[in-house]
């Protein structure tokens, strides 16, 4: 039978145990003298200066201040979304499940978009190569790397669609003049 040995005991010697002293207490003097001032800076007992705070403290609801925008009011260069079909239950879907790939407007620009490479809604190309339908499936059933969101009601799907429609770039909704289009005739020639 094996008999355990007896462990010696690390005993340090007086000038080692100096040194770890010195090592340490320096900072035993800063972190007492930081605590003392942090418990002496946070114990206000004085509550009848701290009121509570509200909504209204932070949001400027009853006197907004001079930069904030007012939201109710139309402005000329955003399109009234509503009038095209999208809502707010839409543009929460298409944050919630389709901007980190595909980015906020579309560009496959989004956070997971490097790595998956989804394609551009803001192409001429895209937005020709595909009809509705197809964007539907592919909202419906997934494609490639894309998950499938058939949770989504049809409505939904939908408004996805119309929003994906809205992030191709316009055309030029007149035509420029005849005349714009004639080259100018050279200065001097009858």
């Amino acid at each position: 039978m094996l008999c355990p040995r007896p462990m010696s005991r690390v005993t340090l010697s007086p000038p080692l145990l100096f040194q770890r002293w010195l090592a340490v207490a320096p900072r035993g003097p800063l972190v007492l003298g930081v605590s003392l001032l942090l418990a002496l800076g946070c114990s206000r007992t004085d509550s009848s200066t701290l009121t509570e705070w509200t909504p209204a403290d932070h949001d400027h609801q009853q006197t907004p201040s001079s930069g904030q925008v007012n939201t109710e009011e139309r402005r000329a260069q955003m399109p009234d979304l509503e009038e095209k079909g999208i809502n707010d239950l839409i543009l929460a879907t298409w944050k919630q499940n389709c901007v980190r790939c595909h980015g906020l407007i579309g560009q496959g620009d989004g956070p997971d978009g490097r790595m998956l490479k989804p394609p551009s809604f803001t192409t001429p190309d895209f937005q020709k190569a595909r009809d509705d339908a197809a964007l539907s499936s592919a909202i419906i059933g997934g494609k490639g790397k894309m998950p499938a969101f058939s949770h989504l009601p049809p409505a939904t799907v939908q408004g996805l669609v119309r929003l994906i429609r809205l992030l191709a770039p316009r055309e030029e909704a007149e035509a420029p003049p005849e005349a714009a289009k004639q080259p100018a005739a050279p200065v001097g020639h009858p």
